[in-house]
């Protein structure tokens, strides 16, 4: 399974704060609040990214590993 690349994630991750904000509406009032939702939204993206990625070179190590221990 190939991952998804860094930026995928994290415009996905922004994508849903901004649907979210779409239906309370962007105002002066909550303008603070989305930039703030948008960088943990960045952050989380990143992380779970990067878990993915963790768990994607675990993944082949093992493949290479079985493929090198005779049967």
């Amino acid at each position: 399974m190939a991952i998804l690349d860094r930026d995928v994630y994290i415009r996905n991750y922004v994508m849903g704060v901004l649907c979210n904000y779409q239906q309370r509406g962007i105002s002066i009032g909550n303008i603070s609040d989305l930039a703030t939702d948008i960088t943990n939204a960045v952050i989380e993206g990143d992380t779970k990214w990067q878990e993915e990625q963790c768990c994607e070179q675990v993944r082949c190590m093992n493949a290479e590993l079985e493929e090198d221990i005779p049967q």
